[in-house]
């Protein structure tokens, strides 16, 4: 192909594209398309708060009335932060917890509470709440707390609705652990055993989002 057919090619071209641009600007019909397209809703306008170096959505999970503890016993105490607020995570293997043929969750008419499964539990304080849910058997238990120096008092778990627990607790740096004073819950120590077999670990989980946190990203 010459150069004058190739110049002649390109114009032809450079024609279609523009015929067609200003097709596409037109309604069906030939009129401008400027009155009859339906125009699409804004988004809505997402605001970010720069939290720990890290931009989030300016967004705060609150606890809703379904989700407060059920007062058995004890009133409820005042909706206020205590120095041991956070989201709390263990990891646990199935060594740990005596191999496969013992550690593993099977199906059960009533299991046991607070059994020590492998895999992960979350453990979150929050302002007198905390929640506490065992990932791999999907065991969850909640109640209230109080805090007194490096004590803490454990009450209206429905696990043990009448029987308060009292412990001390230590974080240093990020690993939260538990000593167990006084736990009368029924089923044995389960409940002082799961606090206690292993220290806990304190993540960011409102920076990291993590998958299937219970009861949600409480304080973000």
């Amino acid at each position: 192909m010459g150069k004058r057919a190739i110049a002649i090619a390109a114009a032809a071209l450079l024609v279609g594209i523009a015929a067609g641009y200003a097709l596409g600007s037109s309604g069906d019909d030939g009129s401008s398309g400027a009155g009859t397209d339906t125009a699409s809703p804004s988004p809505s306008p997402v605001h970010l708060v720069k939290v720990g170096g890290v931009f989030m959505n300016e967004r705060h999970d609150e606890l809703t009335a379904d989700m407060e503890p059920y007062p058995y016993t004890s009133p409820v105490p005042p909706r206020e932060p205590t120095a041991i607020d956070g989201t709390y995570v263990r990891v646990m293997s199935l060594d740990d917890v005596g191999g496969p043929v013992v550690g593993l969750p099977y199906r059960c008419l009533r299991c046991i509470p607070y059994r020590v499964d492998p895999g992960t539990t979350t453990l979150i304080f929050y302002e007198g709440r905390y929640f506490l849910h065992h990932y791999l058997s999907g065991f969850k238990a909640l109640g209230h707390y109080t805090v007194d120096g490096d004590g803490i008092h454990l009450f209206n778990d429905p696990n043990c609705s009448s029987m308060a627990g009292d412990y001390r607790w230590q974080l240093d740096g990020r690993d939260l652990s538990f000593e167990v004073v006084e736990d009368p819950c029924v089923f044995g120590d389960q409940r002082s055993h799961d606090l206690t077999v292993a220290p806990w670990a304190q993540v960011p989980a409102c920076h990291r989002r993590l998958i299937g946190l219970w009861p949600g990203f409480l304080g973000c």
